[in-house]
């Protein structure tokens, strides 16, 4: 793949990542979106680097849209970034060919770790801005970690389509596969 098709790819992919911030269903501390979605896409076709890039940016624009600059913006981005280059280091570590069970794997990993950091930058963010309340912050534990593995197995159900597609669009120009 070119360079300029592979920045191309990162920056829909990371504008997409900005687009899904605002698609979510809010409950109460309780959020369900696909952010990270686009995030992962990145990290198994091209990387650690590039899954990390795709999450910092993508939830940067998201986080300076929708909230501006706070002590706590690098907190929420984070998390989607960490989780970006965790993704994408695996999927290399596999030459970029991962079954099933290693996609699942990785999709749950990633997810738990994007919950517990979201829940730590919620604490802090919480603590800093004074609406820290010790029922809301740990009694949604539970249902966070519901969310997140839903959210890993609707991936896993997903994805690996969606990467077969990308991959087929990447290989050529789009006029090839038109």
């Amino acid at each position: 793949m070119s360079q300029s098709k592979k920045v191309a790819v990162l920056g829909m992919l990371s504008a997409m990542c900005a687009v899904l911030g605002y698609i979510s269903i809010d409950f109460a501390n309780l959020r369900f979106t696909f952010v990270s979605f686009p995030v992962y896409i990145g990290a198994f076709l091209c990387g650690g680097v590039e899954g990390l890039l795709i999450g910092f940016v993508g939830n940067f624009i998201y986080q300076l849209l929708k909230f501006g600059v706070t002590a706590t913006t690098v907190l929420w981005i984070i998390p989607y970034a960490a989780a970006g280059f965790v993704a994408g280091r695996y999927a290399m570590s596999k030459n970029f060919k991962l079954t099933g069970k290693q996609t699942l794997f990785i999709l749950i990993v990633c997810e738990v770790m994007i919950s517990v950091l979201n829940t730590i930058s919620f604490f802090i963010d919480a603590k800093i801005y004074g609406y820290y309340n010790p029922v809301t912050m740990f009694g949604a534990i539970p249902m966070r970690f519901v969310n997140t593995f839903i959210r890993a197995f609707i991936y896993y159900a997903v994805i690996p389509t969606v990467m077969q597609a990308v991959r087929r669009v990447m290989k050529g120009s789009i006029r090839e596969n038109a």
